[in-house]
């Protein structure tokens, strides 16, 4: 359960990395795009820390705001993630 987590809080920070790279490079302040999104720039400041969760929805627009896929925002978190054949290979019942 702690590597859950922490794979959670990975994803989280990294989610956070790419709101703030995405803002900056847009021109956007805090501010700005609290106001667009109906928040308060210290919600956009905890979404930037990935210390709060953001809903999938909130996601979708700051994604289209600031003109960022919206696999951008997972790229680094999924990468980390061993996925099902990654787990299936590691089974000892296994058969390559």
């Amino acid at each position: 359960m702690g590597n859950k987590r922490v794979f959670r809080a990975e994803v989280e920070a990294n989610i956070g990395a790419v709101i703030r790279g995405a803002r900056v490079a847009a021109g956007m302040t805090q501010a700005n795009l609290a106001a667009v999104l109906g928040v308060s720039y210290q919600q956009v400041q905890n979404y930037e820390k990935g210390s709060v969760r953001i809903a999938a929805s909130t996601l979708n627009a700051i994604a289209g705001l600031l003109e960022t896929p919206i696999g951008d925002f997972f790229e680094v978190g999924l990468s980390k993630a061993p996925s099902r054949s990654d787990r299936c290979n590691e089974s000892p019942d296994h058969d390559p």
